[in-house]
């Protein structure tokens, strides 16, 4: 990290296009002030399948020193957002304003604040209300419904990295079962439609979530008995 000797405004990418829904903000959008006083980014030893919020660039003493990233990541059940700036959080508050402390409240930032705890805090939730075209064009399950038997699910999977399973959650969110995910298009992972104790999945919906080095799919099977 760096330590910076003014702040400076956050720049983002507008990527990944659900945290900034509803934002306003588009790739080079500027967000005053909110680079600072320490900042971090990201390395070549960084995870890859990491998605950059906001690259911003930090300038010191007329010279551009390097920049700051702002990210998000997806590993198994986990999270991580990580600002990559320490004032962050004068965006979100509604400080009066003093000279060690302006008011930087910024609309924007919340909103991509409010969109990113609401994933973490509902995962189902949020892929019924984002659904995923890319999934459910290029993977595809049979029989389906699924009434018994063995389900087949194939198509083109996203590139390995990150999480190498496949992850079948109910609508509570809770985890059914985790089963290899193929490393080549085309091949065929089969359920018997069976959680991780042997027990059979009762009627409902059921989602699969694949992950891979920067995608996550989320394709929802109906299960009927």
């Amino acid at each position: 990290g760096m330590v910076m000797p003014m702040t400076q405004d956050l720049v983002v990418t507008g990527n990944p296009s659900w945290a900034f829904a509803s934002t306003g903000a588009t790739a080079g959008t500027r967000w005053f002030g909110l680079l600072g006083h320490e900042c971090d980014r990201m390395y070549p030893s960084s995870p890859s399948w990491a998605d950059i919020l906001a690259r911003s660039p930090v300038v010191i003493d007329g010279e551009l020193r390097g920049h700051s990233d702002m990210t998000i990541r997806s590993q198994r059940r986990a999270i991580v957002f990580a600002t990559g700036t320490l004032q962050w959080s004068w965006a979100l508050d509604d400080h009066p304003g003093t000279i060690a402390h302006p008011n930087m409240v910024n609309l924007q930032a919340q909103q991509l604040m409010r969109n990113v705890l609401h994933r973490m805090l509902h995962p189902v939730a949020w892929a019924l209300a984002v659904p995923d075209p890319q999934a459910a064009a290029e993977l595809r399950a049979w029989p389906h419904p699924y009434r018994g038997g063995t389900l087949q699910i194939a198509g083109a999977w996203p590139a390995p990295g990150g999480t190498k399973e496949l992850v079948l959650v109910d609508l509570s969110g809770r985890e059914l079962r985790r089963l290899a995910m193929p490393s080549t298009a085309g091949e065929t992972v089969r359920w018997d439609g069976r959680d991780d104790r042997g027990r059979e999945v009762p009627s409902g919906i059921v989602f699969m979530r694949a992950s891979g080095a920067r995608t996550e799919r989320v394709l929802k099977l109906i299960v009927m008995r």
